[in-house]
């Protein structure tokens, strides 16, 4: 019985590593290509305000002289020199050294959309250029949707799962059979074959980054599939649930004749409701007249990007619709303070954004040593069902049929 006992495990063991190992070929074949675009796009990301800021210094030229300009001075600035521009928003550039950045914003209604790059301290334009063109926002297009307007961001977002599934999966294949044969899966056999390296290679470089993976591949998700997480952030902290329209759309009550309140009226009502030393990254104007006022800020906290938080003004009465410091529950804080961080390794400073560039490249890699094991084993396959199709073929495919005719 014992014995018994036994040879089922074993069979269930060894069925369960074929499932796995199907699951885990296919999965690959169908996904791999887009988790390769996906992957090389994404270390160039994770260094692309470096990379922006080298292919265009003169844009983002803008040493530090003194005092900066209000958000309000610089808008009434740039109104006095280009009267037929609308700004949509004014955000200060991103970057280590963001004090001798210059602030960033897009026009309204300009097509194709120009971005224009402003200087803080004296108000004047450094320049501009058509966002959609700049290398780095095609990176980010091709990371985000693969240049596939609206299907392609969940294709992207679904392969992304899929390298969660591939993960797991090629955890359960790395266990071996019996665990005397444990250290031969930790390293790579110098002395073998090349194709014996590279499945080594394979299967090593899968177990040791599987954790990195896992965190880039899973916060990638999460930002797909925000509109759909949102409403969970305040179910799993039992608090009433709200959409992502909900918190986004936020609107101003219009009365008529109201005089809607400044720019810099609002950038200070939401210093005073923003956490202690929180810094005022930027502002979204309103929308027209039932649009509300966005404010970003970002404050000291444990990662180095900071304490990030949003929140809207009603452009007439002052009033807060919504603060993220206040109003979102702490899976929702969670969000804005990691998930980005993690999946572009900012979180940290430059250890983690190395670690983040290395865990971006490993699934490219993973896909290629991968065809590369498929490859000769799929031939090898496809070889052998064509010598047995001619075996059990009455007629040879080197022979010609017999002639009847002929004696």
């Amino acid at each position: 019985m014992k014995a018994e006992s036994l040879r089922k495990k074993k069979n269930w063991a060894s069925h369960q590593k074929t499932w796995y190992g199907k699951w885990h070929v296919w999965l690959g074949l169908i996904a791999g290509t887009i988790i390769l675009i996906v992957s090389l796009t994404g270390t160039i990301l994770v260094y692309r305000d470096e990379i922006d800021q080298a292919l265009n210094p003169k844009l983002f030229k803008a040493p530090a002289q003194g005092q900066k300009l209000s958000f309000g001075q610089i808008t009434e600035q740039l109104k006095r020199d280009h009267p037929d521009w609308k700004p949509e928003f004014l955000f200060r550039a991103e970057g280590d050294n963001h004090e001798n950045l210059p602030y960033r914003a897009h026009l309204e209604g300009k097509e194709p959309e120009r971005e224009i790059f402003v200087n803080p301290y004296t108000g004047a334009v450094t320049g501009s250029r058509i966002h959609d063109s700049a290398f780095i926002d095609i990176v980010l297009e091709i990371h985000r949707t693969l240049l596939i307007p609206v299907v392609g961001r969940y294709v992207v977002g679904i392969s992304a799962l899929i390298l969660v599934i591939l993960t797991i999966s090629g955890l359960r294949l790395w266990i071996p059979r019996q665990w005397k044969y444990l250290q031969s899966r930790l390293v790579i056999k110098r002395n073998a074959s090349l194709s014996r390296q590279n499945y080594d290679l394979h299967q090593v470089l899968g177990l040791y980054s599987s954790p990195m993976v896992l965190l880039i591949a899973l916060t990638g998700v999460v930002i797909t599939f925000l509109t759909i997480i949102a409403p969970v952030m305040f179910l799993v902290s039992f608090e009433k649930p709200k959409s992502l329209a909900q918190i986004l759309n936020n609107k101003s009550v219009y009365v008529k004749g109201a005089k809607p309140i400044s720019i810099d009226s609002a950038v200070a009502i939401a210093q005073r409701a923003f956490p202690p030393k929180s810094e005022i990254r930027g502002v979204v104007f309103p929308d027209g007249v039932k649009g509300a006022y966005a404010v970003y800020g970002q404050g000291p906290y444990v990662t180095k990007t900071g304490d990030n938080n949003f929140l809207y003004v009603d452009q007439y009465s002052g009033k807060i619709n919504f603060n993220t410091a206040v109003d979102l529950p702490n899976t929702g804080k969670m969000y804005l303070n990691w998930v980005t961080p993690i999946h572009y390794g900012t979180f940290g400073g430059s250890v983690t954004r190395v670690v983040a560039f290395i865990a971006s490249l490993i699934p490219s890699i993973l896909f290629i040593t991968g065809l590369v094991i498929w490859w000769p084993r799929w031939k090898g396959k496809a070889k052998k069902k064509l010598r047995k199709r001619r075996t059990m073929s009455p007629v040879s495919d080197f022979e010609s049929p017999p002639n009847p005719n002929q004696r």
